[in-house]
């Protein structure tokens, strides 16, 4: 089971996708990755991989199959001609876990076959297949 967590600011959405995969606290994400991350002195996989979690790089675009869990790109609904990543999980019951969901007035994104109930609400339309987690070692669980 993901549990939610919120990124901490604007720009560490990518550490609390990681924080949420991981089952660590975003808090310990961002140090131990955030920085690294932005100077291009480590890879999302790379620190997945060194947390137990096996993964597929996508170089190509790439359609989910349903029963796998994926790092997505989508465009970012709080900032103009920014990215955002958000959290694909088709294993059981689709569902989506985008950080910028219960920040204070920022809008986030929703699976496909909910109902809007918000106005922060955007539902999934276009977005890019980062990475697929294939496996883990105990730090996720099905469900």
């Amino acid at each position: 089971m993901i549990t939610h967590q919120q990124q901490p600011d604007a720009i560490t959405c990518t550490s609390a996708c990681l924080a949420m995969l991981t089952n660590i606290p975003v808090g310990t994400v961002v140090s131990e990755f955030h920085d690294a991350y932005f100077k291009h002195e480590t890879e999302v996989s790379s620190y997945l991989e060194s947390k137990g979690l096996k993964v597929e790089r996508l170089f190509t675009h790439s359609v989910p199959i349903p029963g796998d869990l994926y790092l997505i790109t989508v465009p970012s609904l709080n900032k103009d001609a920014a990215l955002h990543n958000i959290i694909l999980d088709l294993r059981d019951e689709y569902k989506l876990y985008d950080p910028n969901e219960g920040v204070d007035g920022k809008r986030y994104y929703i699976i496909w076959d909910e109902e809007i109930r918000s106005e922060l609400e955007v539902v999934l339309s276009h977005y890019v297949v980062d990475l697929i987690v294939k496996e883990n070692t105990g730090s996720i669980t099905d469900g």
